[in-house]
């Protein structure tokens, strides 16, 4: 009777060790588990105040903010009728111009002391919010300046490679040296385009540009310049994995 009696238990514990374990196990799951948010999206613009923002003007220095919110200048934004109107987003939008939404209350004073706080910039702010977009409202979970990257403009076939085989050329060491008709070429202007940025160690390390990306410094930089080679470049981005979604690009000197 002992025998059974004990077994039973052993039986019992081991049901119950089962249970909890199992119980500990969906647990840890359901804590490392941090699921996204509905709706939420990545934008990128230009941080402007309320107060000029909704107008669209910045009557001191007689700026059209839905042409070139970029010449906005961090000390306006930092007075006092500007600060207390709240901060947002300018987009640009289709047609090119850009269009101005509101943070919500939590998120302004998010974007006031992550970036306002911080920058010390005089201007061209442009930043990456991660919300929801209500109406023409920006609920934030995160927002950080949009980093700007100077490099050079190169081919992804060339650039992946690290090497221009037509001119034998080392892209890892010198790609200044890469040429724009190399790049025009159909085989490599059809691979995209991409950005060689320079390591701590003096090397040159090539990054993708997402399709769009590509289109842009196409339309922007290849379609424009009358530079033979050195196509150095400022582009403004966010990394995606091992690509860069571009933003914004404009020649360097």
């Amino acid at each position: 009777m002992r025998k059974i009696f004990v077994k039973n238990l052993i039986s019992m514990s081991l049901v119950v060790a089962l249970i909890i374990g199992s119980s500990f196990q969906v647990f840890a799951l359901s804590e490392t588990k941090t699921p996204a948010k509905a709706g939420e999206v990545v934008y990128n613009g230009f941080l402007i105040d309320s107060n000029c923002g909704v107008k669209g003007y910045d009557a001191i220095h007689k700026i059209d903010l839905k042409k070139s919110p970029e010449k906005h200048t961090t000390e306006c934004m930092k007075m006092k009728e500007c600060m207390g109107s709240g901060l947002g987003l300018s987009i640009q939008q289709g047609n090119g111009t850009y269009k101005f939404f509101k943070f919500d209350t939590a998120s302004s004073k998010l974007a006031d002391d992550k970036i306002m706080m911080m920058t010390k910039k005089a201007s061209d702010i442009m930043v990456t919010v991660k919300g929801v977009l209500k109406g023409d409202i920006i609920t934030a979970s995160s927002i950080a300046e949009t980093p700007e990257y100077i490099g050079f403009l190169i081919d992804s076939r060339c650039g992946v490679k690290g090497y221009d085989d037509i001119h034998k050329i080392d892209l890892k060491k010198s790609p200044e040296k890469h040429t724009t008709e190399c790049m025009k070429m159909k085989e490599c202007m059809g691979s995209g385009l991409g950005l060689s940025i320079k390591q701590a160690n003096g090397t040159y390390k090539f990054t993708k540009f997402d399709t769009a990306g590509s289109k842009l410094a196409d339309d922007k930089i290849m379609m424009m310049t009358k530079k033979k080679f050195n196509n150095k470049v400022a582009a403004k981005v966010n990394l995606n994995g091992d690509t860069f979604n571009l933003v914004t690009i404009k020649e360097a000197q």
